[in-house]
């Protein structure tokens, strides 16, 4: 008989449950009400949501923040993460406007109650490493006065100047801010080369992480910004080393929500429900299955 492992939490990612939404369009926002999307979400088995900034622009026209967290308690929804800073470590007017939306997030992560603010780089900017810890552990005092995690998405060179495990640890222990962390998003350590074995080398016990799932194809892309933004698969109906993600994770001591993040062109436009059930079932799928060691695929990768 095949032990199965305990599902934790699963937090239902913005882009997952954003029915509706194109990213990099002017419909990012999700054209369902909250009610309806914190319903679908509490229904489907997640214990959380996450937001994007131009959606949060959106519901904050017609709500309050107030009344946006007691929706979401209402559904049973604990666990808020809110996303998605850029540019806080540039200058001139693309720094006074990230700056702009920085308090906006703040104040959205505060009121909603969220855990954490994610944060990165997307353009591959030319910044040196020097000057992206010291606006990190800026960005960081000022979510620790809200009660805020802040945390950076390790993406690859196409999007961030930032692209190894080790450069982006650099980051968040030079800052030396014990709210400051990482976001490990399957896809990205999958298109980066970084394997289970890289992970369990360079996490300790102190780092402050956060995991999110997905699935794809081993196949490296020949655009990556496409396959990024159109083709993250649910969780299972691809070829990723899942359990080895999540072995690796348990090794290093992640005890935390997983989130579930599909950007999936095919799924852009099904039914709310449909995608929240759909997404949250095949999670859950995977985590009561066996373990896998296999770790071949992350080596294709760096191949």
């Amino acid at each position: 008989m095949i032990a199965q492992r305990p599902t934790p939490d699963l937090i239902g990612s913005y882009w997952t449950l954003a029915a509706g939404a194109h990213p990099w369009t002017s419909q990012e926002y999700c054209p369902y009400s909250l009610p309806e999307r914190a319903a679908a979400a509490a229904t489907s088995g997640f214990r959380g949501m996450g937001f994007w900034h131009t959606d949060l622009k959106h519901l904050r026209t017609a709500h309050s923040f107030r009344e946006m967290k007691a929706t979401l308690n209402s559904h049973g929804i604990i666990h808020v993460e809110v996303e998605f800073l850029l540019d806080w470590f540039m200058t001139g007017e693309r720094r006074a406007q990230s700056d702009e939306m920085r308090c906006f997030l703040l104040d959205a992560a505060e009121g909603l109650g969220a855990s954490h603010l994610k944060v990165g780089d997307f353009f591959n900017e030319q910044c040196t490493l020097d000057r992206m810890v010291e606006c990190f552990a800026e960005l960081c005092r000022q979510g620790r006065e809200r009660g805020i995690n802040v945390l950076y998405e390790v993406t690859p060179r196409p999007f961030s100047r930032i692209n190894t495990i080790e450069e982006a640890l650099m980051l968040i222990r030079q800052a030396d801010a014990p709210n400051g962390g990482l976001m490990l998003d399957l896809w990205h350590l999958v298109r980066m080369g970084i394997t289970p074995d890289d992970l369990r080398r360079n996490l300790g016990p102190s780092d402050l992480i956060r995991a999110e799932l997905n699935d794809g194809s081993m196949t490296p892309p020949e655009d990556i910004v496409d396959a990024t933004v159109n083709h993250r698969m649910f969780v299972g109906e691809g070829e990723f080393d899942i359990h080895g993600f999540l072995s690796s994770m348990r090794d290093v001591g992640y005890a935390g929500p997983y989130g579930v993040e599909v950007l999936d062109a095919n799924v852009r436009d099904w039914p709310l429900e449909s995608v929240a059930r759909h997404a949250f079932e095949t999670t859950v799928r995977v985590f009561q299955g066996p373990d896998s060691q296999m770790d071949a695929g992350y080596a294709e990768v760096r191949s």
